[in-house]
This record gives C-alpha cells, sequence and structure tokens, in this order.
C-alpha cells in the first residue's frame, strides 16, 4: 500500500502544476492577442509621424526662403538675412540627414546651386542691395523646381438640398397661407 499511496499523491501535485502552465500558457495567449494590435498601430502610427516630421521640416524651410523674400521687399533687409541665413542653414543640415531627412539623390543634385549662391546673397542683403530680391527669387525657383509642392485633394463640397415643392412669391400684403 506503500506503493500505491505514493502514486495517488504525486498525480494530483503533477495535474496541479499541468494545470497551472495551461493557466499561464493561457495568460500569454491573450496578451499576445492585445499586445500585437497595439504593436502594430503604434509602429504605424510611428511612421505617420515621421512622415508629417519630414514634410513640416520642408515646409519649414520653403517658408524662410519665402519669409527672406517678402522682408526684402518690404526694406527689411536684416530681418531677410536673417530668414535667408536661416533657410541655408537648415537646408545645409537637412542634406546631411541622408535617409532620415525629406531630400532625395535628384533632389540634393538639384539643390547644389542654391548653396554657389550663398555667400553673396547673404552679403548682398547685409548691404542693403535690391538686386538681392532678384538672388533670393532665382533661388526660390530653383528650390520650386526641386520640390514641387504637393497638390491638395480635391474634395467634393456637398450639393444644397433642393426643396420637393416649388417656392411660393408672398406679397408682403397678401395673408400667410396654410397647408
Amino acid at each position: 500500500m506503500n506503493n500505491e499511496d505514493a502514486i495517488t499523491e504525486e498525480k494530483p501535485q503533477s495535474s496541479s502544476v499541468t494545470r497551472w502552465l495551461v493557466y499561464a500558457g493561457l495568460l500569454l495567449l491573450v496578451f499576445a492577442l492585445g499586445f500585437v494590435p497595439m504593436w502594430l498601430q503604434s509602429r504605424n502610427t510611428a511612421l505617420q509621424l515621421k512622415g508629417t516630421e519630414k514634410t513640416l521640416r520642408q515646409s519649414e524651410i520653403r517658408g524662410l526662403l519665402m519669409t527672406s523674400i517678402v522682408e526684402a521687399k518690404s526694406g527689411e533687409y536684416e530681418q531677410a538675412r536673417q530668414a535667408a541665413s536661416s533657410f541655408f542653414t537648415n537646408l545645409h543640415s537637412e542634406e546631411g540627414l541622408d535617409k532620415d531627412g525629406f531630400l532625395t539623390t535628384q533632389q540634393r543634385a538639384s539643390i547644389k546651386p542654391i548653396f554657389e549662391n550663398r555667400d553673396a546673397v547673404i552679403t548682398m542683403l547685409a548691404q542693403r542691395d535690391q538686386a538681392s530680391i532678384e538672388r533670393l527669387t532665382d533661388i526660390y525657383n530653383v528650390y520650386k523646381q526641386a520640390f514641387p509642392q504637393p497638390q491638395m485633394p480635391q474634395t467634393q463640397m456637398p450639393q444644397p438640398q433642393t426643396a420637393q415643392t416649388p417656392l411660393q412669391t408672398v406679397s408682403p400684403n397678401a395673408p400667410p397661407q396654410q397647408q
């Protein structure tokens, strides 16, 4: 009987351990079922954020160049010089970002002429030379060719609903009509 008692005592312990392993496995499976969709959503959101940040940097750089042109045309050459300097600095730093930046290989080649005029434009703005406006405009044209402005999607405006009954004209002296 001693051997039989030992065997019956081991069975409840091994089934208990097996049961806990099954519970742990189920818990892990439930965790994975909740984790994987959230991880995929997080990854997609991170990719969208990265794309949005690239677009924002591109817009900020374009804005600096446009600000420089507007300020120079209004006679604010010092502010135009600062904006132009920031434009060149930011564009140059974007060029150094390689794959993390928004510049493609073709765009990198297209903007090389922009950097050739950098020192001359900054000097002309510092000297309040009106010819700097023409140079900034030329730089903008090169930039615009390298970075075409994306077209905004055309959305359909909802059409106003027309009345089912014809319009009735009401004279100011006529009593209101009842339907």
